[in-house]
């Protein structure tokens, strides 16, 4: 997409930062920003969000681990190891829609 929009109008200026999701949602509230990329469809009034691409949630866990005897790893499973998440101030985005997953199956992970 930057390839393409560069190519088409090389006049324009593109720039990349990443921040915070309510810092993303601030400036394109105050016009500071044009565009923006987030992990996260609750972007409230006045803004329009279009999901672009859809990854798997997936589980990283050492060798030989208990859940590795599934091939696809039910949530109740999962809820019975400790987690380690994304930080929620960096990756709010992602920390929301990953919370909201694992509240479907009503199990506090240990050590929470």
């Amino acid at each position: 997409m930057l390839a393409r929009c560069r190519a088409e109008e090389p006049e324009v200026k593109i720039r990349l930062f990443q921040m915070p999701l309510s810092e993303q949602m601030k400036g394109l509230r105050s016009d500071l920003y044009d565009a923006g990329f987030a992990q996260t469809a609750e972007v409230g009034v006045g803004i329009i969000a279009e999901p672009v691409w859809t990854d798997p949630l997936v589980v990283a866990v050492p060798a030989r681990h208990p859940l590795l005897t599934h091939k696809r790893v039910p949530l109740e499973s999962l809820m019975q190891f400790s987690l380690v998440l994304c930080c929620p101030e960096i990756c709010e985005g992602s920390t929301q829609q990953i919370e909201r997953v694992l509240r479907t199956v009503g199990i506090e992970p240990p050590g929470r």
